[in-house]
């Protein structure tokens, strides 16, 4: 890429197709291509959001095993997201599903998948990849958790929301999905089309020096149909502290059934594991009275061996 002296921090799809074309000297590249080749390697692929739009976060904090630092590092993964899309606008990485689904159709509502990852341009541009590293907030998430540990959290979904939608008050997407709560309250959930996304310089790259590697699945989305599974992440009526337990409780258990290499663990038995846990945090007042209700919030992200008839084998 030493055609390009003074690149482009990012690009829209009709733009990175250009200059592609210009660089390799083809005319291959449209934007339905580079939408393509996203499908099957990986390539990141990125929705620019800016405005009024809220976020909240599902993390693998529980991998730390630092149970009372996990709400902190939530909490500060979304303040910082927060303001990164108030202040500058923010680019969140799109999943492999809503890729599929703007390649098929045009457009990806994300409500039920959520985004990937935020991706921050000067991180991008300096080869740190974590999004943390050049937050200005970097000093407060400091206090709960080191520079190493920091690089071990990984965002598993981000869902972003609006409340309200006014002329005066713009965002970017534009377009979104509606949805009415418990409370006689409509809820805005943002649809990406093409028009939505981009390419960092590092990702057109990637491209033109054909140094793309063939996608891997992803478990986030492959094990369990994310689209069922999780949706009971979304806001959906439910008050906030409810959908911080029910993603706490997911977490946990996805967590736990990934570390079950002898596949021992049923359903019953991971909801009684996570109550318990859980009802040492902060999300005790939100929990069901029966440690076994809990099933309800994480039987359709269990595996399969999980839902088999009889008890676990003895170790």
């Amino acid at each position: 890429m030493s055609d390009i002296k003074n690149p482009a921090p990012f690009y829209t799809l009709k733009q990175a197709a250009k200059e592609l074309n210009r660089i390799l000297k083809v005319d291959y590249y449209d934007s339905k291509k580079l939408l393509s080749i996203a499908l099957v390697y990986d390539l990141k692929l990125h929705a620019y959001f800016s405005g009024d739009i809220s976020v909240f976060v599902d993390t693998n904090f529980y991998f730390l095993n630092k149970r009372e630092i996990a709400m902190p590092i939530k909490e500060i993964t979304e303040e910082i997201i927060n303001l990164e899309i108030a202040a500058f606008g923010a680019f969140l990485e799109l999943s492999t599903y809503s890729i599929e689904k703007i390649y098929h159709f045009g457009q990806s509502d994300v409500n039920n998948y959520g985004l990937e990852n935020i991706t921050n341009l000067n991180a991008d541009a300096t080869n740190q990849p974590h999004f943390l590293s050049c937050s200005p907030l970097k000093q407060k998430y400091l206090k709960y958790i080191s520079e190493q540990e920091i690089k071990e959290i990984k965002i598993l979904s981000i869902f972003p929301i609006r409340n309200t939608i006014t002329k005066e008050n713009p965002t970017r997407p534009r377009k979104y999905s509606t949805y009415r709560n418990e409370d006689n309250e409509d809820i805005y959930h943002p649809i990406i089309t093409r028009k939505d996304i981009f390419l960092t310089h590092t990702q057109l790259t990637r491209v033109a020096d054909g140094v793309l590697a063939i996608r891997e699945a992803n478990p986030h989305d492959t094990q369990k149909e994310t689209s069922n599974s999780y949706k009971n992440r979304k806001p959906q009526g439910k008050s906030r502290a409810k959908e911080h337990a029910q993603i706490a409780a997911k977490t946990l258990a996805n967590f736990l059934w990934n570390q079950d290499k002898d596949n021992q663990i049923k359903i019953k038995e991971m909801a009684i594991t996570v109550h318990a846990e859980l009802y040492q945090t902060e999300h005790r007042e939100q929990l069901p009275n029966h440690s076994v209700s809990l099933k309800d919030w994480i039987k359709d992200i269990a595996p399969e061996y999980a839902r088999e008839a009889g008890r676990p084998k003895e170790i």
